[in-house]
C-alpha cells in the first residue's frame, strides 16, 4: 500500500461519512504524516437553510474535534466566520449559483420570497470554513 507524507483535501468532507473515511486516510499516512483538510461548520449558509429548508447538516467544531480525535492523536481545528453583504436578495442567490452551490434545486425565487429574505437577513450570507490539521505519530 502506498503511503504519503501529506494528504490535502478542500471542501469535500461535508459530502462524506467521516467515520468511514478517516481510518482510511489515517492508514494512508506515513508515520508523522499530516492530513490537512477544509470543510464547513454549522453556521455555513445558515440564511439559506433557514429561509428555504434546504442545505447540508454541518458538524459543530466540538463534534468535528471529537470525531477526529478518535483517529488522530494530534488535531488542530481553526475556523473563520465570513459574512458577505449584497445589494439585494437576488444578488445573494446569483452569488450562490456562480459559486457552484446547487443544493437549492428548483426552489422558487419569487418576489415575495426575495422580499422576505431581504427583510429577515438584510441580504447577508454567512460562510463558516473550518481548517483541520491532523498528525498521527503512531506507527
Amino acid at each position: 500500500k502506498e503511503k504519503f507524507d501529506l494528504i490535502v483535501s478542500n471542501a469535500t468532507l461535508q459530502w462524506l461519512d467521516l467515520k468511514r473515511i478517516l481510518p482510511s486516510l489515517r492508514d494512508m499516512l506515513n508515520q508523522n504524516g499530516i492530513l490537512l483538510l477544509s470543510t464547513f461548520a454549522e453556521q455555513n449558509l445558515k440564511e439559506i437553510k433557514q429561509s428555504t429548508g434546504f442545505g447540508l447538516n454541518y458538524f459543530s467544531l466540538n463534534e468535528l474535534e471529537q470525531i477526529f480525535k478518535i483517529y488522530f492523536n494530534e488535531v488542530k481545528i481553526t475556523q473563520e466566520l465570513i459574512k458577505l453583504s449584497f445589494d439585494n436578495a437576488l444578488d445573494v442567490f446569483r452569488h450562490l449559483k456562480l459559486s457552484g452551490v446547487n443544493s437549492l434545486g428548483f426552489y422558487p425565487l419569487n418576489k415575495s420570497f426575495l422580499k422576505e429574505f431581504e427583510e429577515k437577513f438584510q441580504n447577508k450570507l454567512t460562510y463558516h470554513p473550518v481548517f483541520i490539521l491532523c498528525k498521527n505519530d503512531i506507527k
